[in-house]
């Protein structure tokens, strides 16, 4: 099928075919198409100074909204002030109407057919190889017919004979036949192949190989740019490269081939990279672009494209693999689990499918473990890394590193405090013998809870506590949110004279009961 028409203008056959007076504001007026066309535009003309629009309605009954449609099909567009057009790629036989709504004024219908697609058929130089020295320039010819407009192009591109990318050198007006294309002066000398792409109203374009090769003899090559290595990230890679100071690159390209024969090609664009510590001097700049891959070896080649939108000429990308590990196969653990600890030591508990590189950082105290943890045969590692923890607040991050690159980080926050938490009676104080009202009471940390005798209570928000029915004997402790405890314990003072008046009693008793009996053994022994 035929690309719809962007612009339609003069060289058409225009017939109007009825005009529409005194319009209401809302009216339907409709035109014939007596077989299929291609590229037809259907023109609705009103008065200049008056707002309208019109919505296309199909022989088949589809109605096309002129703020919604399908681009590939239709095109609707203003052309000037008081015109709209309905421009249709593909139009059947039939009866089409035309829902204006506007102003009250005349409106005039008209039917512009097919127009010619440009076709362009080039001349000069063709077959051949043409050298181009810094005093000459390109000489190229070519012919076209059909319906072309001033504002069509033709637009010249050259391309390393190594590969890369097509730069864009020059473009002339379609119609104008001829172009002397002096080249711009930052491509450096090679051999590239010469492509044409010549405005056809699609959007590709009439692509044109006229089979020539430009040979630059100029004398010029940019400043050399330098790969400095590739470093396997797992599913990704790192593309460290260096260039001058002066160099004004805006981007480039990578062109992979794996091992499979798989062929990827990357755009490198400059906000993706990462700027790295450049040498001393000053006079270059290193990067580093990361590229995601699929699992596979890969090689390849880089190019760097300058501000003008000229290219560099290609560096080799040495080989490299990437090998994903699947770290769902591990397993991390962290003791203890809670954040707020008091412990003075933490431990991680690792179980490895394969070798793996183990860092321990703390962000307070640095590097705490580092070791490579390689399986005993075909087994698993299993690990448990135990390292000191000072008081405050830690960020410890896990890294753990693949011998193919992948990395994978975890991460664990620790506030350690070993501090117990503050305990005030306000009765029973330590001396006191006796408890009044049988009601504990005292204050505390807001963030603590309270154990008296088992049972648990929670401070109120000034850290006031009170316990009721305490009786004889009170143990209380204290934990805060870090585990850490303070105790205290109590015990009535008379609880023990308490047994001991009733030993006394009871030896009394016993005393009164013996003498009772040996006084009635007496009166019995002198009957």
């Amino acid at each position: 099928m035929r690309k719809i028409l962007l612009i339609a203008v003069v060289c058409s056959l225009l017939f109007t075919v009825q005009a529409a007076t005194a319009a209401p504001l809302s009216i339907t007026e409709q035109i014939t198409i007596s077989q299929e066309q291609y590229n037809v535009q259907i023109v609705v003309v009103g008065d200049a100074n008056k707002a309208f629009e019109a919505d296309l309605e199909l022989p088949d009954g589809t109605k096309i909204e002129h703020n919604n449609y399908d681009g590939n099909k239709y095109m609707y567009i203003e052309m000037e002030e008081g015109e709209r057009r309905w421009l249709i790629n593909s139009a059947a036989q039939g009866t089409y109407k035309l829902h204006i709504e506007g102003a009250d004024q005349s409106y005039s219908i008209s039917l512009k057919e097919e127009l010619r697609r440009p076709n362009t058929t080039w001349r000069s130089p063709l077959n051949t190889e043409v050298v181009v020295q810094a005093s000459s320039s390109l000489s190229l010819k070519w012919d076209v017919n059909g319906d072309v407009e001033q504002t069509d192009r033709i637009r010249f591109y050259l391309q390393s004979r190594a590969g890369g990318a097509a730069m864009l050198v020059g473009e002339e007006a379609l119609a104008a036949g001829q172009a002397e294309l002096t080249l711009p002066a930052t491509i450096e000398d090679g051999q590239y192949k010469l492509s044409i792409i010549a405005d056809n109203k699609t959007s590709e374009g009439q692509q044109i190989d006229p089979e020539v090769t430009v040979k630059l003899q100029r004398g010029y090559s940019a400043a050399p740019f330098k790969l400095l290595r590739v470093i396997p990230e797992g599913s990704a890679a790192s593309i460290l490269f260096e260039v001058p100071a002066s160099l004004p690159f805006s981007g480039g390209y990578a062109w992979l081939t794996s091992d499979s024969g798989e062929e990827v090609a990357l755009e490198l664009m400059f906000q993706q990279l990462e700027q790295l510590e450049a040498d001393e001097s000053g006079e270059v700049k290193r990067y580093a672009w990361s590229i995601s891959l699929e699992e596979g070896t890969y090689t390849g080649k880089l190019q760097l494209t300058y501000d003008d939108g000229m290219a560099s000429s290609l560096i080799d990308i040495p080989s490299f693999t990437l090998k994903p590990r699947d770290w769902s196969k591990d397993t991390v653990v962290w003791i203890p689990e809670d954040e707020k600890i008091h412990s003075t030591h933490i431990q991680v508990q690792l179980t490895l499918a394969s070798e793996t590189l183990v860092q321990l950082v703390d962000s307070a105290d640095g590097l705490l473990y580092e070791q490579q943890l390689v399986p005993a045969g075909d087994g698993v590692i299993e690990e448990t890394i135990t390292v000191p923890i000072s008081e405050g607040d830690h960020i410890v991050e896990l890294l753990l590193s693949d011998p193919a690159g992948d990395a994978i980080s975890y991460s664990k926050r620790y506030l350690v405090d070993r501090t117990p938490p503050t305990l005030t009676m306000i009765q029973p104080q330590s001396t006191h013998a006796k408890l009044e009202g049988n009601k504990a009471s005292g204050f505390t940390d807001t963030d603590s809870i309270v154990i008296a005798n088992g049972q648990q209570l929670e401070p109120d928000e000034s850290g006031y506590f009170v316990i009721d029915d305490v009786g004889e004997e009170l143990t209380i402790t204290v934990r805060d949110a870090h585990g850490n405890e303070t105790y205290f314990h109590w015990k009535e003072a008379d609880s023990g004279s308490k047994l001991w008046i009733w030993f006394v009693i009871i030896n009394l008793l016993l005393i009164t009961a013996a003498v009772v009996v040996i006084y009635k053994l007496r009166q019995s022994y002198h009957k």
